[in-house]
């Protein structure tokens, strides 16, 4: 029994292999991703693997919502009109900037898009960066148009639906839509 106690402890003593991923920014200002292991790892000592690195779609935004998706909010803005500050405040309220958010009314992804508007705007997979954002953007650019230009019926309409605010005749009085055009704004600045 004292053996078997004495293995036990230097069992619990030896190093085990370690494994870690690690990311950085790429020079596009993506997220790379590679997995390396320690000098201790059972791959040999003092050897180190890296992986091929691949893009990550999840970032952690505290200081850019963009960090990762810098690309695809610019190619947004540009394609359809809108500002990248307006996209990047709209991802920032609506997700926080995670790609696989899902609300519990069902919006889906970076921009929180209902499952029929990802639809109607041609995004197959609302939790690919890249087409929530393109789809988001485009709604949005078509919100902006729909209440010529007015940003804050624009907001209000993408949180509330355009149904709501034709009947409000702008903001509707609901206290979750007002609060999210507040906070885009606060967003924006």
């Amino acid at each position: 029994m004292r053996a078997f106690l004495l293995g036990a402890v230097f069992l619990c003593m030896c190093p085990l292999p370690a494994e870690a991923t690690v990311y950085e920014f790429g020079p596009d200002g993506a997220i790379l991703s590679h997995e390396a292991y320690d000098y201790r790892s059972a791959r040999g000592a003092g050897q180190s693997e890296i992986l091929q690195p691949s893009l990550i779609p999840a970032v952690p935004f505290k200081a850019s919502v963009s960090s990762g998706y810098e690309h695809f909010i610019r190619k947004a803005a540009t394609d359809y009109g809108l500002s990248a500050d307006l996209i990047r405040a709209v991802i920032r309220v609506e997700s926080a900037g995670k790609y696989d958010a899902l609300s519990p009314k069902g919006a889906q992804g970076l921009m929180q898009l209902m499952p029929t508007t990802a639809r109607q705007y041609g995004v197959t997979n609302p939790f690919d960066p890249a087409q929530n954002i393109y789809g988001g953007s485009k709604y949005l650019s078509y919100l902006l148009n729909r209440y010529n230009g007015d940003t804050k019926l624009a907001l209000a309409a993408y949180n509330a639906g355009e149904g709501t605010v034709d009947r409000y005749k702008g903001i509707p009085p609901y206290p979750e839509t007002i609060q999210y055009v507040r906070k885009v704004e606060r967003a924006l600045k």
